[in-house]
Protein backbone atom coordinates (compact mmCIF):
# COMPACT_ATOMS: atom_id res chain seq x y z
CA UNK A 1 0.00 0.00 0.00
CA UNK A 2 1.44 3.93 -1.02
CA UNK A 3 -1.31 5.64 1.05
CA UNK A 4 -0.01 4.59 4.61
CA UNK A 5 -3.36 3.06 5.17
CA UNK A 6 -2.33 -0.48 5.98
CA UNK A 7 -5.84 -1.28 7.56
CA UNK A 8 -7.57 -0.03 4.80
CA UNK A 9 -5.52 -2.15 2.37
CA UNK A 10 -5.41 -4.68 4.73
CA UNK A 11 -9.42 -4.99 4.88
CA UNK A 12 -9.59 -4.46 1.16
CA UNK A 13 -7.65 -7.85 0.43
CA UNK A 14 -9.29 -9.78 3.30
CA UNK A 15 -12.58 -8.87 1.61
CA UNK A 16 -11.14 -10.46 -2.04
CA UNK A 17 -10.07 -13.46 0.60
CA UNK A 18 -13.30 -13.96 1.85
CA UNK A 19 -15.27 -14.12 -0.96
CA UNK A 20 -13.08 -16.51 -2.39
CA UNK A 21 -13.34 -18.69 0.54
CA UNK A 22 -16.77 -18.97 0.13
CA UNK A 23 -17.98 -17.98 3.51
CA UNK A 24 -15.37 -20.25 5.20
CA UNK A 25 -13.56 -17.86 7.13
CA UNK A 26 -14.57 -17.47 10.84
CA UNK A 27 -12.01 -15.83 12.60
CA UNK A 28 -9.57 -13.15 12.13
CA UNK A 29 -6.59 -12.10 14.26
CA UNK A 30 -4.88 -8.74 14.26
CA UNK A 31 -3.05 -6.55 16.16
CA UNK A 32 -4.81 -3.92 18.48
CA UNK A 33 -4.66 -0.86 16.03
CA UNK A 34 -8.09 -2.25 14.21
CA UNK A 35 -10.77 -0.33 15.09
CA UNK A 36 -13.90 -1.19 16.04
CA UNK A 37 -15.95 0.01 13.31
CA UNK A 38 -13.75 -2.91 11.25
CA UNK A 39 -14.20 -5.46 14.03
CA UNK A 40 -18.24 -4.41 12.98
CA UNK A 41 -18.09 -4.88 9.55
CA UNK A 42 -16.28 -8.56 10.10
CA UNK A 43 -18.63 -9.52 12.65
CA UNK A 44 -21.65 -8.83 10.46
CA UNK A 45 -19.66 -10.71 7.97
CA UNK A 46 -19.78 -14.14 10.28
CA UNK A 47 -16.38 -13.53 11.18
CA UNK A 48 -15.19 -12.87 15.00
CA UNK A 49 -11.83 -10.68 15.38
CA UNK A 50 -9.59 -11.66 17.81
CA UNK A 51 -8.15 -8.23 18.71
CA UNK A 52 -6.47 -7.14 21.63
CA UNK A 53 -6.95 -4.10 23.59
CA UNK A 54 -4.94 -1.04 23.04
CA UNK A 55 -4.11 0.55 26.68
CA UNK A 56 -6.20 3.18 27.31
CA UNK A 57 -5.48 7.16 27.03
CA UNK A 58 -4.34 8.69 30.77
CA UNK A 59 -7.05 11.25 30.06
CA UNK A 60 -9.86 8.19 29.49
CA UNK A 61 -11.41 6.69 32.46
CA UNK A 62 -9.23 3.91 32.84
CA UNK A 63 -8.18 1.68 35.67
CA UNK A 64 -4.33 1.04 36.49
CA UNK A 65 -2.89 -2.39 35.94
CA UNK A 66 -0.46 -3.17 39.29
CA UNK A 67 3.00 -4.09 37.75
CA UNK A 68 2.64 -7.88 38.67
CA UNK A 69 0.28 -8.23 36.26
CA UNK A 70 1.09 -5.88 33.46
CA UNK A 71 1.85 -7.59 30.05
CA UNK A 72 4.89 -6.68 28.08
CA UNK A 73 4.74 -5.55 24.38
CA UNK A 74 2.39 -2.62 23.89
CA UNK A 75 2.86 0.66 22.56
CA UNK A 76 2.69 3.10 25.29
CA UNK A 77 -0.98 5.01 24.29
CA UNK A 78 0.55 8.48 25.84
CA UNK A 79 3.32 8.40 22.85
CA UNK A 80 3.38 11.94 21.02
CA UNK A 81 5.68 13.40 18.48
CA UNK A 82 7.31 15.69 19.94
CA UNK A 83 9.66 18.74 18.31
CA UNK A 84 13.61 18.83 19.70
CA UNK A 85 14.28 22.61 19.59
CA UNK A 86 13.90 23.85 16.29
CA UNK A 87 15.09 20.75 14.78
CA UNK A 88 13.93 17.43 13.79
CA UNK A 89 10.93 15.39 15.10
CA UNK A 90 11.42 13.07 17.47
CA UNK A 91 8.99 10.23 18.18
CA UNK A 92 8.64 9.15 22.08
CA UNK A 93 7.24 5.87 21.95
CA UNK A 94 8.09 1.78 23.29
CA UNK A 95 7.37 -0.58 21.49
CA UNK A 96 7.38 -3.04 24.51
CA UNK A 97 6.31 -1.11 27.18
CA UNK A 98 3.89 -2.70 29.65
CA UNK A 99 0.04 -2.51 29.02
CA UNK A 100 -0.37 -0.49 32.50
CA UNK A 101 -3.71 1.14 31.96
CA UNK A 102 -6.90 -0.61 30.99
CA UNK A 103 -10.16 1.05 29.46
CA UNK A 104 -12.92 1.58 31.52
CA UNK A 105 -16.51 2.33 30.50
CA UNK A 106 -19.80 2.41 31.61
CA UNK A 107 -22.39 0.33 29.39
CA UNK A 108 -25.99 0.45 31.41
CA UNK A 109 -27.96 -0.41 34.04
CA UNK A 110 -30.14 -4.09 34.33
CA UNK A 111 -32.52 -5.07 37.06
CA UNK A 112 -33.84 -8.48 37.64
CA UNK A 113 -36.66 -9.74 40.09
CA UNK A 114 -35.67 -11.39 43.40
CA UNK A 115 -37.99 -12.45 46.07
CA UNK A 116 -37.10 -9.28 47.93
CA UNK A 117 -38.42 -7.51 45.14
CA UNK A 118 -35.66 -5.46 42.22
CA UNK A 119 -32.30 -6.03 42.44
CA UNK A 120 -30.34 -3.22 40.25
CA UNK A 121 -27.05 -3.70 38.37
CA UNK A 122 -24.84 -1.13 37.03
CA UNK A 123 -22.62 -3.01 33.86
CA UNK A 124 -19.65 -1.86 32.37
CA UNK A 125 -16.90 -2.65 30.28
CA UNK A 126 -13.10 -3.14 31.27
CA UNK A 127 -10.71 -4.38 28.79
CA UNK A 128 -13.23 -5.48 26.41
CA UNK A 129 -14.96 -7.66 28.98
CA UNK A 130 -18.07 -7.01 30.89
CA UNK A 131 -17.87 -6.60 34.65
CA UNK A 132 -20.87 -5.83 37.38
CA UNK A 133 -21.11 -2.99 40.52
CA UNK A 134 -24.12 -1.98 42.52
CA UNK A 135 -24.80 1.52 41.65
CA UNK A 136 -23.07 4.06 42.72
CA UNK A 137 -20.24 1.53 43.31
CA UNK A 138 -16.22 2.08 42.58
CA UNK A 139 -15.16 -0.47 39.68
CA UNK A 140 -11.96 -1.98 40.33
CA UNK A 141 -10.03 -5.24 39.23
CA UNK A 142 -12.27 -7.03 41.82
CA UNK A 143 -15.46 -6.47 40.08
CA UNK A 144 -17.53 -9.48 39.75
CA UNK A 145 -16.90 -10.40 35.77
CA UNK A 146 -19.42 -11.44 33.53
CA UNK A 147 -19.05 -14.53 31.40
CA UNK A 148 -20.15 -15.32 27.93
CA UNK A 149 -22.46 -18.17 28.61
CA UNK A 150 -22.71 -18.80 24.86
CA UNK A 151 -22.91 -16.70 21.39
CA UNK A 152 -25.75 -16.91 18.46
CA UNK A 153 -25.72 -15.64 15.60
CA UNK A 154 -28.73 -13.28 13.96
CA UNK A 155 -28.90 -12.61 10.21
CA UNK A 156 -30.47 -9.21 9.62
CA UNK A 157 -30.95 -6.92 6.50
CA UNK A 158 -27.18 -5.52 7.38
CA UNK A 159 -25.43 -8.22 8.13
CA UNK A 160 -24.85 -11.15 10.91
CA UNK A 161 -25.19 -9.66 14.54
CA UNK A 162 -23.27 -12.31 17.35
CA UNK A 163 -25.39 -11.75 20.39
CA UNK A 164 -23.93 -12.66 23.20
CA UNK A 165 -25.87 -14.79 26.54
CA UNK A 166 -24.09 -13.28 29.76
CA UNK A 167 -24.60 -14.85 33.28
CA UNK A 168 -25.08 -11.49 35.44
CA UNK A 169 -23.62 -12.38 39.14
CA UNK A 170 -25.35 -11.37 42.32
CA UNK A 171 -26.02 -13.02 45.23
CA UNK A 172 -29.69 -12.91 45.16
CA UNK A 173 -29.54 -15.21 42.13
CA UNK A 174 -27.87 -14.73 38.76
CA UNK A 175 -29.40 -13.72 35.45
CA UNK A 176 -29.05 -13.72 31.72
CA UNK A 177 -28.73 -10.48 29.76
CA UNK A 178 -28.04 -9.81 26.16
CA UNK A 179 -25.72 -7.80 24.13
CA UNK A 180 -25.15 -7.58 20.31
CA UNK A 181 -21.24 -7.19 20.07
CA UNK A 182 -21.76 -5.58 16.00
CA UNK A 183 -24.25 -2.73 17.53
CA UNK A 184 -23.81 0.77 16.82
CA UNK A 185 -22.44 3.09 20.15
CA UNK A 186 -23.53 6.59 20.54
CA UNK A 187 -21.76 9.53 18.41
CA UNK A 188 -20.06 9.68 15.37
CA UNK A 189 -16.95 9.85 13.17
CA UNK A 190 -15.82 12.66 11.21
CA UNK A 191 -17.23 10.94 8.05
CA UNK A 192 -20.94 10.72 9.85
CA UNK A 193 -20.68 6.76 10.14
CA UNK A 194 -21.42 5.79 14.07
CA UNK A 195 -19.09 4.42 16.22
CA UNK A 196 -18.77 0.76 17.34
CA UNK A 197 -19.38 -1.18 20.40
CA UNK A 198 -16.49 -2.96 19.63
CA UNK A 199 -14.44 -0.38 20.52
CA UNK A 200 -15.15 -1.01 24.25
CA UNK A 201 -16.92 -4.66 24.20
CA UNK A 202 -15.38 -7.76 22.42
CA UNK A 203 -16.86 -11.21 22.42
CA UNK A 204 -13.11 -12.64 22.14
CA UNK A 205 -11.39 -10.42 25.17
CA UNK A 206 -8.53 -11.02 27.41
CA UNK A 207 -10.11 -11.96 30.41
CA UNK A 208 -11.37 -15.47 28.50
CA UNK A 209 -9.22 -18.40 29.74
CA UNK A 210 -8.40 -19.39 26.46
CA UNK A 211 -7.26 -16.07 25.17
CA UNK A 212 -3.59 -16.78 25.33
CA UNK A 213 -3.55 -19.50 22.80
CA UNK A 214 -5.79 -17.54 20.67
CA UNK A 215 -3.71 -14.37 20.10
CA UNK A 216 -0.60 -16.74 20.05
CA UNK A 217 -2.13 -18.08 16.59
CA UNK A 218 -1.02 -14.57 15.42
CA UNK A 219 2.48 -15.08 16.54
CA UNK A 220 3.52 -17.99 14.48
CA UNK A 221 2.09 -16.00 11.30
CA UNK A 222 4.08 -12.88 12.27
CA UNK A 223 7.29 -15.01 12.99
CA UNK A 224 6.85 -16.56 9.07
CA UNK A 225 6.63 -13.15 7.37
CA UNK A 226 9.24 -11.62 9.74
CA UNK A 227 11.54 -14.48 8.06
CA UNK A 228 9.97 -14.03 4.22
CA UNK A 229 10.70 -10.04 4.12
CA UNK A 230 14.19 -10.71 5.39
CA UNK A 231 14.76 -12.63 2.07
CA UNK A 232 13.45 -10.03 0.16
CA UNK A 233 16.36 -7.36 -1.10
CA UNK A 234 16.83 -4.37 1.53
CA UNK A 235 13.85 -6.60 3.59
CA UNK A 236 11.25 -4.75 0.46
CA UNK A 237 8.99 -5.64 -2.40
CA UNK A 238 11.53 -6.84 -5.02
CA UNK A 239 8.64 -5.78 -7.20
CA UNK A 240 6.39 -2.75 -7.40
CA UNK A 241 3.42 -4.54 -8.90
CA UNK A 242 0.98 -7.07 -7.02
CA UNK A 243 1.22 -9.63 -9.83
CA UNK A 244 4.64 -9.41 -9.48
CA UNK A 245 4.80 -9.46 -6.10
CA UNK A 246 2.27 -12.39 -5.68
CA UNK A 247 4.50 -14.44 -7.88
CA UNK A 248 7.42 -13.22 -5.56
CA UNK A 249 5.10 -14.32 -2.33
CA UNK A 250 4.42 -17.62 -3.91
CA UNK A 251 8.04 -18.43 -4.22
CA UNK A 252 9.32 -17.77 -0.87
CA UNK A 253 6.13 -19.80 0.38
CA UNK A 254 7.58 -22.56 -1.15
CA UNK A 255 10.84 -22.05 -0.32
CA UNK A 256 9.66 -21.63 3.42
CA UNK A 257 7.33 -25.15 2.88
CA UNK A 258 10.44 -26.94 1.48
CA UNK A 259 13.21 -26.09 4.55
CA UNK A 260 10.47 -26.89 7.09
CA UNK A 261 9.79 -30.30 5.54
CA UNK A 262 13.83 -30.55 5.40
CA UNK A 263 14.17 -29.83 8.97
CA UNK A 264 11.37 -31.48 10.27
CA UNK A 265 10.97 -34.48 8.04
CA UNK A 266 13.06 -35.48 5.72
CA UNK A 267 16.34 -33.98 6.85
CA UNK A 268 18.08 -34.94 3.41
CA UNK A 269 20.57 -31.82 3.78
CA UNK A 270 23.43 -31.08 5.50
CA UNK A 271 22.32 -28.30 7.10
CA UNK A 272 19.23 -29.88 8.11
CA UNK A 273 21.09 -32.95 9.73
CA UNK A 274 23.26 -30.55 11.76
CA UNK A 275 19.78 -28.96 13.16
CA UNK A 276 18.68 -32.60 14.06
CA UNK A 277 22.32 -32.90 15.65
CA UNK A 278 21.72 -29.85 17.74
CA UNK A 279 18.30 -30.47 18.57
CA UNK A 280 19.31 -34.19 20.09
CA UNK A 281 22.18 -32.71 22.00
CA UNK A 282 19.92 -29.86 23.65
CA UNK A 283 17.51 -33.27 24.72
CA UNK A 284 20.58 -34.55 26.33
CA UNK A 285 21.52 -31.84 28.11
CA UNK A 286 18.12 -31.08 29.48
Amino acid sequence: FFDRNEIGSSMKLFRRVHELAGGGVTHIAYDRLMAGTHMRELMKMNILPIVAMPEAWRRSSHLVLPAKLQRHGYRSAGSREKRKGKGAIVRKANKVAPKARLSLRFFEVVEHEVPTGTCVHELWSLDGAMVTVAPGEEVTLDAAYIPIDDLTWEQREDGAHPIGKLVVPCRRGSFMTFIDFAADREGRNRSGHPFALADHIRPLHEAMPKWGDLEGLRSDVESTFSWLKQLLPSSRAGSLTAEDFFLDMIGAGLLCNAIAWDVHASQHTECAQQEAEKARRRALRS
